[in-house]
């Protein structure tokens, strides 16, 4: 990812306008992710899922709200056989994903100032606006089963190859 997209001039001045960008390390053996956000909900149970303390790595990139209770947008999972299909890898898909969060974002903001709404009307609204933006994401990041006749050493090959890995 930081090869690609994150690599991308474009990107990266998408970046350095709209978003804080903060990276979250996970030191191998962690027993559970490292924050407990609600915005980071389902990579909190990703990350138990693939066996928590067990990882080797997880890489994704989101964007949550700034009360870190909305992911507005995130690369879904990056695992190295999605790499002709993961945002993660495709700077143009990576952007794309960023300018959607932003237009999230901007969304629940007027919401939240809208001054006919009704302080019930702009609860109700913000939560619809929420499940749908919840839904939206799930579907944008949705994880991929490796394909048939991937195997871990094709992977250590490409990862050889990229010189992200020595022997």
């Amino acid at each position: 990812m930081r090869a690609v997209a994150l690599a991308d001039t474009t990107v990266q001045d998408k970046v350095a306008k709209s978003f804080i960008p903060l990276k979250i390390a996970i030191p191998h053996g962690t027993e559970k992710f490292p924050v407990e956000w609600p915005g980071l909900k389902m990579w909190q149970d990703t990350y138990q899922r693939m066996g928590g303390k067990k990882v080797d790595g997880i890489t994704a990139c989101s964007v949550i709200s700034p009360d870190l209770k909305v992911e507005y947008g995130n690369t879904g999972s990056a695992f190295v056989w999605e790499i002709f299909d993961s945002i993660a890898y495709d700077a143009n898909k990576f952007g794309a994903m960023l300018d959607c969060a932003v237009e999230r974002c901007n969304r629940e903001a007027k919401i939240r100032t809208d001054k006919n709404l009704s302080e019930k009307d702009r609860e109700a609204m913000l939560a619809k606006f929420q499940g749908e933006v919840r839904r939206a994401v799930a579907s944008e990041g949705v994880f991929r089963l490796p394909p048939s006749g991937f195997t871990i050493e094709g992977a250590k090959e490409l990862f050889r190859l990229s010189g992200d890995l020595k022997d």
